[in-house]
C-alpha cells in the first residue's frame, strides 16, 4: 500500500515539501511495532472500522482504540518537527 499525499499543482517547492513528508511519515510507521503499524495501517489508511479492524487481527474494539491512541501518540512525538498538530481541547 503506498503513501499518497496530494500533488499541488506546477510547485516543485511544495511537491519537494510534500516528498519529504511522505517519506518521515513512512520511517515514522517503521518504527511503530507490528502490533500499533498494522492497527494504524487497517484504521487509518485502509479506512476500516474499529470493529472490522478488530476482527481482522483477531483483537477487541477495545484493545484497537488503545493501539491506535497509542500509535498516534508515537508518530506526533516522530513527526512533530514536520508537521503542526492542532492543540488538543481540554473540558
Amino acid at each position: 500500500m503506498a503513501l499518497r499525499l496530494p500533488l499541488p499543482e506546477h510547485d516543485p517547492g511544495q511537491a519537494a515539501l510534500d516528498e519529504e513528508l511522505r517519506a518521515q511519515i513512512v520511517q515514522a510507521l517503521a518504527t511503530l511495532s507490528p502490533a500499533l503499524r498494522i492497527v494504524v495501517i487497517l484504521r487509518d489508511l485502509a479506512e476500516l472500522s474499529t470493529e472490522a479492524t478488530a476482527t481482522q487481527i483477531g483483537i477487541t474494539p477495545g484493545a484497537v482504540r488503545v493501539r491506535l491512541h497509542r500509535a498516534h501518540l508515537h508518530l506526533r512525538q516522530r513527526l512533530a518537527g514536520y508537521v503542526e498538530f492542532p492543540a488538543e481541547e481540554r473540558p
